[in-house]
């Protein structure tokens, strides 16, 4: 799918490949019906992409929505509780990146709390690891607001569920992270 396609086609740095992917994802999002899983990536891809770009005031106005409408949407197709905490996740992740590192803390430890939640309803649908991930996000804010002692508590507990549940790249991201306080 293009949101699978897009992420690989950044990653292999390839700017006019990736305006025709984005592109392509455009007039397919366009094309969205109502409220939907595909919906909700088109857009959340969307703020990435305008955060990479650094687009900070985009991408915070795309996730701030991305959030509300993931809200008031509720449950309304499968798996749509996971996809309201990676809206908390993503909407902390462009605060901290635009300088409020205090105020991704709350939406990072409510993402945290969401994923735990989904992970306990849905065993293995990877809500453990995004819990995880929270954990790790959390302490890039905690790192970004000057709470160093706090971040490398927050990085220690992260690499320590990465490394109770095999998740070797994960540690590995986690003790760099980990290096740079």
């Amino acid at each position: 799918t293009l949101t699978s396609l897009e992420p690989l086609v950044v990653a292999l740095g390839r700017p006019r490949a990736l305006a025709r992917v984005v592109e392509a994802r455009h007039r397919l999002g366009e094309r969205l019906g109502a409220w939907s899983n595909a919906r909700f990536e088109h857009e959340q891809l969307e703020v990435e992409r305008k955060l990479r770009a650094g687009d900070l005031q985009g991408a915070f106005q795309g996730a701030k929505v991305l959030l509300e409408r993931a809200e008031v949407a509720g449950d309304a197709y499968p798996d749509a509780d996971y996809d309201r905490a990676v809206a908390h996740v993503l909407l902390g992740r462009v605060l901290k990146e635009g300088g409020q590192a205090e105020a991704a803390l709350l939406l990072q430890q409510e993402a945290r709390r969401r994923f735990e939640a989904v992970e306990i309803r849905r065993p293995g649908c990877r809500a453990a690891r995004m819990a995880a991930v929270c954990i790790t996000e959390r302490a890039d804010a905690l790192a970004a607001a000057g709470r160093l002692d706090e971040a490398v508590a927050a990085y220690d507990e992260a690499i320590k569920l990465d490394d109770a549940a095999g998740r070797r790249r994960d540690v590995a991201a986690g003790k760099f992270q980990l290096g740079t306080v």
